[in-house]
């Protein structure tokens, strides 16, 4: 989402990276095609072409003159899920929540790779993309993170401020930005949900509500992101008894969120 997308880029400009957007796999792909990126963090969740595809591909491009590393970003952290990122040619993994001091970690190790030419090639044929190139004394950054998730917790606050802190100390201007992000882009996926859960579409439920989570728990707004959790989880058991009151529930919370900002800019 256009909010995580701007925590991802605070967070990697604090660690000294530039950052390059591709909003899916495709626009990975071609940028792949068309810069030698040393360094691919990879979303395993994202439209037009997952990162499963999009990996895939650039194993499989003969446009590509060097094979970069492929680090995946998965929600799953089972052992046949890493192995699924590992068949699809990708060389390491990030389990979601990321947090900045795992990423700075994983970011730094293969780094350090790199710059050793030790980097190995990969025999095997992802609301994410980061490619290094390491050419230059700043890496460059492509990226589609997508899901940076604070800690999962069950808790009635709207927002964690706590975690905002984390991400942007006292810079009150780039916590209210992210909020206010998310409040602009958020009704249309919320009456896509409520469409979707009257249509009975299991699958465009999932879907939707775990935009919702994603990109709201991304900036802190656990409030909204724990109900939807709740929705995408019944939808992908395909059971939708007493979801209706957990949207209601959800878009109390959005009203919530859009009086907190209000105070905010006030």
């Amino acid at each position: 989402s256009a909010a995580n997308q701007k925590v991802a880029l605070y967070q990697l400009k604090n660690l000294n990276y530039e950052a390059d957007i591709a909003a899916n796999g495709q626009e990975a792909l071609d940028l792949m095609i068309q810069i030698n990126y040393d360094l691919i963090l990879m979303d395993c969740q994202m439209p037009v072409m997952d990162g499963y595809m999009a990996t895939r591909a650039i194993r499989q491009s003969k446009s590509i003159k060097k094979q970069p590393v492929i680090i995946a970003m998965t929600a799953n952290a089972m052992a046949e899920d890493r192995q699924r990122c590992f068949d699809a040619g990708m060389d390491d993994y990030l389990s979601k929540p990321v947090r900045k001091e795992d990423l700075a970690e994983k970011l730094s190790h293969w780094h350090k790779i790199l710059m050793a030419d030790a980097c190995p090639v990969p025999t095997s044929i992802t609301d994410t993309v980061i490619g290094i190139d390491t050419a230059k004394e700043t890496p460059m950054v492509i990226s589609v993170l997508t899901d940076l998730l604070p800690d999962e917790r069950v808790s009635d606050e709207l927002v964690d401020e706590e975690y905002l802190q984390q991400l942007f100390g006292n810079d009150e201007s780039s916590k209210r930005e992210v909020i206010q992000v998310l409040v602009e882009t958020l009704p249309e996926r919320l009456q896509n949900l409520r469409s979707a859960i009257t249509a009975g579409d299991y699958y465009k439920v999932e879907r939707e509500a775990h935009y919702i989570k994603g990109s709201s728990a991304g900036v802190g707004v656990i409030g909204l992101s724990q109900p939807a959790d709740r929705i995408e989880k019944s939808a992908r058991n395909q059971e939708l008894v007493g979801v209706e009151e957990t949207l209601w529930e959800t878009e109390q919370k959005f009203h919530q969120l859009q009086v907190w900002l209000q105070a905010k800019l006030n």
